[in-house]
């Protein structure tokens, strides 16, 4: 496919229109220049490729080409370019597309229409080579500029001097006060809390707490004293029993059950029956409605390796794939199907 695309290239260097027999036609394009008076620009003339599926008949250009590229006759051009349209078309069904290099993206939909994207860059003719879009101004837009430079006067830049009187008194008062307030903190003495007066408490408070601040206590003693009241506290409390077992066991093996039940094993074949290869993933979720509306309830969507496949149903088995693939093929509509094995 890579050299039949190469030919089309070639051609349409110097033709306008190259057909693939029995497949379809590329056509050129012409455009020629533009003024855009909104952007002041110049767009020169362009040449765009376009896919036309309704010409189909042989007009000789590709099977001269390869003729001259090969040094053979007639016939075995023919053969080497329908090999070359049978691998583009099983490109096309297989993958939804194909790339054609330097001339665009030809592309297969679900109703098997032909989609076309051209390549921005693609097949130039050479008169146009060099050619890109410049802009101009216009006269008027150029003398008004020079008329506004010519009426609008130089400015100079004008300094302008301030003068700020201070009241010397006023500021002798401020730094003597500032002075004195910074001398005040520095030369105070230090408020020590160095007695307490427990007979101004209430007796809710336990008078203990101002005690050790007086007459501070040996801290091991206080560790001991702490540490036989806790045991007290400890041999005062006595464990009660509470038959919760029993409960707990069941609740176990109502969970487990549960567990059990909700998940189900679930297996998936290995060999898929493909229909159909899209390019995105709401084209085949359509797809696989119009599956299901007719009766097919195992179709899905493999996804993988860039590219979207509709699965119609799945076999373990190859035998049972190939068997129920040839009852498939039986149908106009499903001629084209295949198997995938994962």
């Amino acid at each position: 496919m890579i050299e039949l695309v190469q030919h089309i290239e070639t051609l349409l260097l110097e033709n306008d229109c190259v057909i693939i027999p029995d497949f379809g036609g590329f056509v050129a394009h012409h455009s020629s220049a533009k003024w855009v008076e909104e952007e002041g620009l110049y767009l020169p003339p362009t040449r765009t490729i376009g896919f036309n599926p309704h010409l189909k008949i042989n007009d000789g250009l590709l099977v001269q080409s390869y003729m001259q590229t090969y040094h053979t006759d007639f016939s075995d051009a023919s053969k080497r370019l329908e090999e070359a349209v049978t691998e583009l078309n099983n490109i096309l069904h297989k993958d939804g597309k194909a790339e054609l290099h330097g001339i665009g993206t030809l592309s297969l939909n679900i109703d098997n229409t032909y989609e076309f994207c051209p390549n921005e860059d693609g097949v130039v003719a050479p008169e146009l080579y060099g050619l890109s879009s410049f802009g101009i101004e216009k006269l008027k837009s150029v003398m008004y500029r020079q008329e506004e430079k010519r009426i609008v006067p130089d400015k100079k830049s004008s300094k302008n001097v301030y003068e700020i009187r201070i009241n010397r008194t006023l500021l002798r008062h401020a730094v003597a006060a500032a002075v004195a307030i910074i001398a005040f903190f520095f030369m105070s003495t230090p408020v020590e809390n160095t007695y307490i007066e427990t007979d101004n408490y209430a007796e809710l408070i336990s008078l203990n707490i101002f005690n050790t601040q007086n007459n501070p206590t040996v801290p091991v003693k206080q560790a001991l004293t702490v540490q036989s009241s806790d045991k007290k506290k400890v041999t005062d409390l006595k464990p009660k029993a509470i038959r919760v077992e029993k409960v707990t066991k069941n609740n176990n093996n109502i969970v487990t059950a549960e567990t059990s039940q909700v998940t189900p094993s679930i297996k998936e074949g290995k060999y898929n029956i493909i229909i159909a290869s899209v390019n995105n993933r709401s084209e085949a979720e359509t797809v696989i409605q119009k599956c299901i509306k007719e009766g097919y309830t195992n179709a899905k969507i493999l996804e993988g390796n860039g590219r979207t496949r509709i699965s119609l149903m799945s076999f373990s088995d190859r035998n049972e794939a190939n068997k129920k693939l040839n009852e498939l093929r039986q149908s106009p509509a499903l001629k084209d199907a295949w198997l995938l094995s994962k």
